[in-house]
């Protein structure tokens, strides 16, 4: 059994523990296993979000007072945990908008416990139940699973992998239901997109598709994408004298390079960070573990200007209609530009000094 897969089964286990009332390991366990949003449980489950969300919170804590381990059960004890976990299938079935997620669930059950007969027995009940789908693939529209996937994502997580999805979706169309993708419709929109990028760049895209495509319940859409191995000699570090004689370049620009080379913060962090988030007296962010010396700090007065709020690097200009970032949080409130992307800050920084982002890092 892989590590992942693992984790997965313990995962279940935890969130179906008896200690926790029925509504609750319903609720985590559509939340933490099956990475639903708490907007699309509450949908179909027929209760209001906020029902759910303390459902969750609830559960939550009760298995922390517990002290549940994050372990497979042994022993006698594992006949009744397993029965609890089954019982959790049986009622996440009853669900009309979730039933094609019961049966992954199901399914996942039944490869990972293969010497277990219930498990078999509930898989073949829910697969000879009219109205189950013949797969386990999510329904719904390209945009709206795309939404769903990204909702329950940290901030960085999310604008990385927006990245990508918004590419398939403009490509594909928002209106695209899921069960029409299939692996080479997305090969090839990724080849197109990100066919001469390098190496990084097409891995980072390709993990985010694989990433949703397990999500969806069909792993096998991501199967026409093979890792990338960069077999270039590696760059030279970038000094920190380099970068302070780039003047001719915008200040912006300027900026990022010198905080990425002092902070040595990861870029989605650094691209993520906010006015906000700044405190320009002593040098660092608090919360983001991110601090800097004496060339980003002379820098960053002028870029900030009169903002007080919003994203700290900003695109050129103002987005169009049709480009307005999903993310509130992305848009600069007082400017109408928006966050300056991963893409366009790796293509900028190729163009100056001839290495990525990452290579900035001191």
């Amino acid at each position: 059994m892989k590590a992942e897969d693992q984790r997965a089964l313990r995962l279940m286990f935890v969130t179906c523990h008896p200690v926790l009332p029925v509504t609750a390991r319903v609720a985590l366990t559509l939340s933490l296993v099956s990475d639903l949003s708490t907007t699309r449980i509450a949908h179909a489950c027929r209760v209001p979000e906020q029902t759910v969300a303390r459902r969750i919170r609830s559960g939550k804590r009760t298995l922390a007072a517990a002290g549940v381990p994050f372990a497979l059960p042994a022993g006698p004890e594992r006949a009744d945990r397993l029965r609890a976990v089954l019982e959790v299938v049986q009622l996440i079935v009853n669900q009309g908008g979730l039933r094609a997620e019961a049966l992954r669930l199901g399914r996942m059950l039944a490869q990972m416990l293969p010497d277990e007969p219930d498990v078999h027995a509930l898989l073949a009940l829910m697969e000879a139940t009219p109205g189950l789908p013949a797969d386990n693939l999510r329904g719904g529209t390209l945009r709206d699973s795309a939404l769903d996937f990204l909702a329950p994502r940290d901030a960085g997580t999310r604008r990385s992998y927006a990245q990508t999805l918004d590419r398939l979706r403009r490509t594909l169309g928002d209106d695209t239901p899921l069960t029409e993708l299939t692996a080479d419709r997305i090969a090839r929109v990724c080849r197109t997109a990100w066919g001469d990028a390098a190496p990084a760049t097409w891995n980072r895209h390709r993990a985010a598709l694989r990433s949703f495509a397990t999500w969806a319940g069909a792993p096998a859409l991501a199967a026409g994408l093979e890792r990338r191995d960069d077999t270039r000699p590696p760059a030279a570090p970038t000094s920190r004298d380099t970068l302070l004689a780039l003047r001719d370049h915008p200040l912006r620009d300027r900026t990022l390079w010198l905080l990425l080379h002092e902070s040595g913060a990861p870029v989605h962090t650094v691209l993520g960070l906010d006015v906000q988030d700044l405190d320009l007296d002593d040098r660092h962010a608090p919360g983001r573990q991110v601090t800097w010396r004496s060339a980003t700090a002379r820098l960053l007065p002028d870029l900030i200007g009169a903002r007080t709020r919003g994203p700290l690097f900003l695109t050129d200009r103002r987005p169009g209609p049709s480009r307005t970032p999903a993310d509130p949080a992305d848009l600069c409130p007082d400017t109408g530009r928006r966050r300056l992307s991963y893409e366009r800050a790796e293509y900028l920084c190729k163009r100056a000094t001839g290495v990525t982002l990452s290579r900035l890092r001191g």
